[in-house]
């Protein structure tokens, strides 16, 4: 989805093609990751732990990329646009809340995936693959809130000079 601002209408799409759409991206790449999860989830206990260690370190390190990124630059832009009692700085606070609690899921099942592959876990292919799942619903339902609340609000309150500042983070780090 390409995001587009007309000054007059707010946001809406077209064809004049925001800086935004280096975070939808990033939530089109996370989204496509969760995918792999599932996948992976879906083939235990045949698949490979550390294979799956991999994939979940990988996922880990990007979504982790994203979080700095929301919390470092896109959060701070939208609360200083905001109003100072707007029902979205409770969200924003919620979101960076969620961002930790992925952050440790993904560390847990990390080792969880390590242990399981040393052969030293208690715990079952059937626990593990639940907390992938786990994981994967809880990223997916936190990217869909920000593609279809967060990203319209930053489309219709933030400046042309907030989204350069933006676009240049994310060339940044890609």
């Amino acid at each position: 989805m390409t995001w587009t601002k007309n000054r007059r209408r707010g946001p809406h799409r077209g064809d004049e093609v925001l800086r935004l759409d280096l975070l939808v991206s990033y939530h089109a790449e996370q989204l496509g990751m969760c995918a792999d999860l599932e996948s992976m989830a879906d083939r235990l206990p045949s698949e490979d732990p550390m294979h799956c260690r991999t994939l979940v370190t990988s996922f880990g390190s990007r979504l982790r990329v994203h979080h700095e990124l929301e919390e470092e630059r896109i959060f701070p832009l939208l609360e200083r646009r905001l109003w100072k009692a707007a029902p979205l700085r409770i969200d924003l606070q919620r979101l960076v809340h969620e961002h930790g609690e992925d952050q440790d899921a993904v560390g847990d099942l990390s080792e969880e995936l390590r242990s399981l592959s040393a052969r030293d876990s208690a715990r079952t292919i059937d626990a593990v693959a639940y907390q992938t799942r786990a994981l994967f619903r809880s990223v997916r339902r936190h990217a869909t809130y920000e593609s279809e609340i967060v990203l319209p609000l930053a489309v219709a309150i933030l400046s042309d000079r907030d989204l350069d500042a933006l676009t240049w983070a994310y060339q940044t780090v890609l």
